[in-house]
C-alpha cells in the first residue's frame, strides 16, 4: 500500500481474510487504533486477539474466538459454533504464531478454517504479520496490504493517539533518525527539542540517546527476533556483527562470526524473513538504527551494559560504534 494507508479506510467493502504487514509495534498499534475507529464508525462489534500471549493450543484459540467456554475435550472447528464473531471486524496479531497451530485435531486446515469463518459469519479478518516472508502460500496474495513505510502523517496521528504533538519538521527527522520505528516516537520528540541544529552528528546524538532510554523496547525486540527465528544462537552473532561494523558484506560478516559464507547466507536469511535485517544489493545493515545503537553498548548474552575502556567515539561514521561489545 501508499505511505498514507494507516491514514485512509481500511475496512474492505466485503468481508474477507487480509494480511497486513508491519514490522514496527507502533505501526500495529496504530492499526488497531484505526480499526478501532472505523468498527465504532460503521457499528460493527472490534475483536483484537494477541496470537503472541497464547499458548496457542487449539482449546486457547478456540476458547478466545468463541468468546464464552468451550469444551476441554471438543476441538472441532465447526464454523457454527463461533457466532460471537458474527457480523464483526476482527484482528489477530502476531499471526506468525498461528503457524504452530497448522491442522487441528478432527478438524481442517487452520487457513480453510479462517476462510469458513469469513464466509459463514460475515467477519471481516485482519492477519497482521511482522513481514510478508511469513504469509503462508495458502493464502491470497491479492489480499494483503503493506504497513510500511510510513510517512509523517502517520506519525502525527500515532502521537495524537499517544497524547503528544509532533510538529511536521520533526516527523521528518523521526523518520530520518528512527526509520519509522513509531514507538520510539514520544522519546524522540522529547529529546529532538533539544537539538538546536540537526545533522549527522546531531542525528547520531539522538539515537544513542533513545537506545539508552528506551532499552525494555530494544531488549523486547531482540527477544522477539530470536523467538521468530527459532532462538539460533548464531543469530546473536549475526546482528551483534552487523551492529557493530554498520553496512557490511556477506563476506565481511562471515569473517566477523567466524562462520562460512553459505552458512552465514541462511542466518541473514532468517532474519530478513522476519524483518530484522535490511539487504541493498551488496550490503546488509539492521532495519531498526535504534536497535542497532544498543547493540552496540549491550552485552549481547546477558543484555548488560558493558564496560568501555576507551573514549566513546565522536565520528558519526556508521562504521563505528560508541561502545565496544567485548
Amino acid at each position: 500500500m501508499s505511505s498514507d494507508s494507516l491514514t485512509t479506510p481500511l475496512l474492505p467493502l466485503r468481508p474477507r481474510i487480509i494480511c497486513a504487514c508491519g514490522t514496527s509495534d507502533g505501526v500495529h498499534e496504530l492499526l488497531v487504533a484505526r480499526l478501532t475507529e472505523e468498527s465504532q464508525t460503521v457499528g460493527k462489534r472490534f475483536f483484537v486477539i494477541d496470537a503472541q500471549l497464547l499458548g496457542m493450543t487449539p482449546h486457547m484459540f478456540f476458547s478466545v474466538l468463541q468468546g464464552d467456554s468451550v469444551d476441554y475435550f471438543d476441538q472441532r472447528s465447526d464454523p457454527e459454533r463461533f457466532g460471537a464473531l458474527n457480523d464483526a471486524i476482527l484482528l489477530i496479531d502476531h499471526a506468525e504464531e498461528l503457524l504452530t497451530l497448522k491442522r487441528f485435531r478432527r478438524t481442517r486446515h487452520i487457513w480453510t478454517f479462517l476462510e469458513s469463518l469469513v464466509s459463514y459469519w460475515n467477519v471481516t479478518m485482519f492477519l497482521l504479520w511482522q513481514t510478508q516472508a511469513l504469509i503462508p502460500q495458502e493464502l491470497d496474495a491479492e489480499k494483503r496490504i503493506d504497513l510500511e513505510p510510513i510517512g509523517i502523517d502517520e506519525c502525527k496521528l500515532f502521537a495524537d493517539y499517544r497524547g503528544y504533538d509532533i510538529s511536521n519538521v520533526a516527523a521528518a527527522r523521526f523518520l530520518e533518525t528512527c526509520n519509522g520505528f513509531l514507538e520510539y516516537g514520544e522519546a524522540f520528540n522529547q529529546q529532538y527539542r533539544s537539538i538546536d541544529t540537526w545533522d549527522d552528528r546531531s542525528c547520531c546524538i539522538i539515537r544513542d540517546r533513545l537506545a539508552r532510554n528506551c532499552r525494555d523496547i530494544c531488549r523486547h525486540r531482540w527477544d522477539r527476533a530470536l523467538l521468530l527465528a527459532r532462538g539460533y544462537s548464531s543469530l546473536k552473532a549475526v546482528m551483534v556483527a552487523i551492529a557493530r561494523k554498520g553496512d557490511c558484506r556477506l563476506t565481511e560478516i562471515a569473517r566477523e562470526i567466524g562462520g562460512s559464507v553459505q552458512a552465514t547466507k541462511e542466518y541473514l536469511n532468517e532474519l530478513l524473513a522476519i524483518g530484522m535485517v535490511t539487504q541493498t544489493t551488496r550490503t546488509y545493515r539492521l532495519k531498526d538504527p535504534i536497535f542497532e545503537m544498543w547493540l552496540r553498548s549491550i552485552d549481547a548474552d546477558s543484555g548488560r551494559p558493558v564496560i568501555s575502556d576507551r573514549s566513546p567515539v565522536r565520528s558519526t561514521s556508521r562504521e563505528e560504534s560508541f561502545l565496544e561489545i567485548d
